[in-house]
């Protein structure tokens, strides 16, 4: 007892009653961490039901209720195994998790436990898990249970408890797609109808709804029911039978078919008659990889055919912009052969301003005179009236490959005014 009057001795009686509280306190700390589950949460709540898609899984920071944390390990024997299991009402707060993961039960109308296979470390609060196939029977809200216990195997331990639980649901995916119209200018703009199934009735972050037109994606969609939605297609390089592709929370379904038109967009779309002009061109395409407008070729006599085949000015193998009378055509185009109807100007100067604009020259004072297979300048103007302007990407190629994938039928009118 005199001991314990003393200073130094009550001082430490009193450390020693600290430590001893520290240590009850860790102790009390680990024994919660087994005991509390941690909220999870998805990168996404809802997917198709065949899975094969990657979600993150994350926890809050540790606390001392709940101090669970993720621990990482080699690629394939990461400590935490996750597990899918039906649950009516996987978001209600007494909705838990089985205390024996090991079993995997066969999705069912009401039931259903699948483990995933492939589970992968981020951090201490992340983990990703690729979900597996959910699509058996009709069930599709699920409890997305993490366990301290590897699952990368396909089973967990029995003995596993759970770190932290969520919910995931599955959507029905999209049924086959139509648009209407079916075809539409390259410039985009025009509004369309999709037709599919299953489709969400307002677009938000749980119900997503996307969708592309020839790998671009179609503007301005809007729900309208299950069945329908609309948009507007966006500027595309002219070309037939693109898909359309529609995707949901349930996954992605292509088809349909929809075709580019070619077309421009011309400013101005006269000019006086024997004088040359500035003209403005809108498209889609212009800086595509066999769009190369050479200096040397537009606007200048074209040599006659070589040996090799090739030809230079303005029938060379490369861009070219035409006026021509009616519709282009590179047919019979050949040795000693003029094109069935090919160009009778040529637009010069050439320059690209961006892949949907360009500007150019139109001297309407000259005219091309075909003799044998060579264009040679005239100085004859060109006749008063309504033309084609026409963008190939190929001066010599004939039909119908000589098509450009760009542009055709925008009309120029040459005036004496």
């Amino acid at each position: 007892m005199s001991i314990l009057k003393t200073g130094t001795g009550t001082t430490l009686v009193r450390v020693g009653a600290s430590a001893a509280l520290a240590l009850a306190t860790l102790v009390a700390v680990g024994t919660s961490s087994q005991a509390g589950v941690s909220a999870l949460t998805s990168s996404t709540t809802i997917g198709p039901p065949a899975g094969t898609n990657t979600i993150t899984l994350t926890i809050p920071a540790p606390t001392v209720a709940a101090n669970n944390k993720f621990t990482t390990g080699t690629l394939t024997t990461i400590p935490e195994g996750v597990q899918f299991q039906y649950n009516a009402t996987p978001s209600a707060a007494g909705s838990t998790c089985t205390t024996n993961p090991a079993t995997n039960a066969a999705v069912a109308a009401s039931a259903g436990v699948v483990t995933a296979v492939t589970v992968r470390y981020l951090s201490s609060t992340k983990i990703s898990v690729v979900v597996p196939d959910l699509s058996a029977g009709a069930a599709n809200t699920f409890m997305v249970c993490v366990y301290n216990a590897n699952g990368n195997s396909g089973t967990i331990s029995s003995s596993a408890t759970v770190l932290a639980k969520g919910s995931y649901n599955t959507s029905t995916p999209p049924g086959t797609p139509t648009i209407l119209p079916i075809s539409g200018p390259a410039l985009g703009g025009q509004a369309v109808t999709i037709t599919s199934s299953a489709l969400p009735t307002s677009i938000t972050t749980a119900t997503p709804l996307t969708a592309t037109l020839g790998g671009t994606p179609l503007l301005n969609i809007v729900a309208v029911d299950a069945n329908h939605f609309t948009a507007v297609t966006p500027a595309h390089v002219a070309s037939t039978a693109q898909a359309v592709v529609v995707t949901t929370a349930g996954g992605s379904k292509s088809g349909g078919t929809y075709a580019f038109k070619n077309g421009i967009v011309i400013s101005p779309d006269t000019v006086v008659s024997g004088a040359s002009a500035d003209i403005d061109i809108q498209g889609v395409g212009f800086l595509g990889a066999s769009m190369t407008f050479t200096p040397s070729d537009e606007g200048v006599t074209s040599a006659a055919h070589a040996v090799d085949g090739t030809h230079a000015g303005t029938n060379s193998t490369h861009a070219h912009v035409y006026l021509v009378a009616g519709t282009y055509n590179g047919a019979s185009f050949a040795v000693g052969a003029n094109k069935t109807n090919g160009q009778l100007s040529e637009c010069a100067n050439v320059a690209v301003i961006s892949d949907t604009e360009l500007i150019c020259t139109m001297d309407t004072a000259q005219t091309y005179v075909a003799a044998s297979g060579a264009y040679t300048w005239t100085t004859a103007s060109v006749v008063d009236g309504t033309y084609t302007v026409t963008i190939v990407n190929d001066g010599e190629v004939p039909a119908p490959a000589y098509q450009t994938v760009i542009s055709s039928g925008s009309t120029l009118t040459v005036a004496a005014f």
